[in-house]
């Protein structure tokens, strides 16, 4: 009974550790969260290449509420960008090589609205052989398989949080996650050895 358990928990945090590895196997754009009104923000595109054909384009839907969105100079690839009057809609880099089993980042910056809001990134990547892969689900929809990525615009006015734990917040919640599953794991064991 005691290896079933254990079994049990193991499975459950390789699991766990598994659908974060997927998660993260998609055009993610970073910040995930930045304070309202920040201006000249950088952002980052991080497109992985998980097929066996060189990825070679890019198209970023840039999300309404954003201004002043200046794309950096990215060596190897062509750089379009389409507006909307003085707004900026869409940033199409095409040209460039995205080898199998690698990743490239594509940067850009922007001014953020002076509201909290989420922005939904939708991204199309596009492969040697013409086909596309589109990441423009809604990730609220537990079905969705190619979800866009977010970043949240917060009032970080409202709740200044000391210096310490801005920084190293992920690191502070994945430590406090996996010391919590270990003592409930112990804790599990103990009580059927009883």
């Amino acid at each position: 009974m005691k290896r079933k358990l254990i079994f049990g928990g193991i499975t459950a945090i390789a699991l766990a550790f598994a659908g974060a590895h997927q998660a993260s196997a998609h055009v993610i754009v970073t910040p995930s969260s930045i304070g309202i009104g920040t201006d000249d923000v950088p952002f980052t595109a991080g497109v992985p290449n998980k097929k066996n054909i060189p990825v070679i384009g890019l198209k970023l839907l840039i999300p309404s509420g954003l201004a002043d969105v200046v794309p950096n100079v990215k060596p190897g690839w062509t750089i379009a960008i389409k507006k909307n009057g003085d707004y900026v809609t869409e940033i199409d880099w095409t040209g460039g090589n995205i080898p199998v089993g690698e990743r490239d980042q594509f940067t850009f910056s922007a001014q953020v609205p002076a509201d909290p809001t989420t922005l939904a990134w939708k991204a199309y990547q596009t492969y040697k052989d013409g086909s596309v892969v589109a990441w423009d689900e809604d990730p609220a929809n537990l079905t969705s398989t190619n979800p866009y990525s977010e970043t949240q615009i917060v009032n970080d006015l409202a709740a200044q949080q000391p210096s310490w734990l801005a920084e190293n917040g992920p690191i502070m919640s994945m430590l406090l996650s996996v010391v919590a599953i270990a003592i409930a794991l112990v804790a599990l064991i103990k009580r059927r050895s009883i």
